[in-house]
C-alpha cells in the first residue's frame, strides 16, 4: 500500500519528470510551454517541499530542469519517449519510468507507467502541471493496487 508520504513524493517527482505516454494533445512548440521557472514551495495536507525550475530552449520546445529537496530531474515535454531509471524516492517503489510530455497552452500533460520493485507489476500515472501565475498546480492519478488522486499546489516563493 501506498503511504501519503509516497504519494506526495512520488507527486513531486511527477513535477519533475512528468512521467508520461501522453494521454492528449499534441507536441507543441516553445510558445506554447508554460513559463514555470523560479523557486517554489508545494504544499499537501500541511506538508510542504521546496523545488525551483530552470528552463532551456530545446529545439522545438522547453525543457524543464527540476531541482527539489529529494532529487533532480528534467522533463522534456518533446511528445518523444524518455526513460528515467531511477527517481528517489519512488525509487524504492518503483523504476524504470517511461513517459511521454507534451505543453498545452498553460499546462504540460503526462501520462506514463513504472515497473514496481519486487515484481508487483506496474505503477501508472496520468495527470498536468498547470500555471496560473505565481502558482503551480499539480494533479495527478496513481493506479499501484488502487487509485490515489493527488492535488499539490506550489506557490513561487
Amino acid at each position: 500500500m501506498i503511504t501519503t508520504k509516497q504519494l506526495v513524493g512520488m507527486s513531486l517527482i511527477i513535477f519533475g519528470a512528468a512521467l508520461a505516454q501522453a494521454s492528449t494533445g499534441s507536441v507543441m512548440g516553445k510558445g506554447n510551454c508554460p513559463d514555470l521557472q523560479g523557486q517554489y514551495t508545494c504544499n499537501y495536507k500541511g506538508f510542504g517541499v521546496g523545488a525551483s525550475v530552470v528552463e532551456t530552449e530545446e529545439k522545438n520546445y522547453t525543457s524543464y530542469f527540476i531541482d527539489y529537496r529529494l532529487g533532480q530531474v528534467t522533463i522534456h515535454p518533446d511528445g518523444q519517449e524518455h526513460t528515467i531509471d531511477r527517481l528517489p524516492p519512488m525509487d524504492r517503489h518503483a523504476r524504470n519510468f517511461k513517459y511521454k510530455a507534451y505543453c498545452k497552452g498553460n499546462k504540460v500533460d503526462f501520462a506514463g507507467t513504472g515497473d514496481m520493485v519486487n515484481g508487483r507489476g506496474q505503477a501508472t500515472l496520468n495527470g498536468s502541471l498547470v500555471s496560473h501565475g505565481n502558482q503551480i498546480v499539480i494533479e495527478v492519478i496513481v493506479v499501484a493496487n488502487k487509485t490515489h488522486n493527488i492535488r499539490l499546489v506550489c506557490n513561487k516563493r
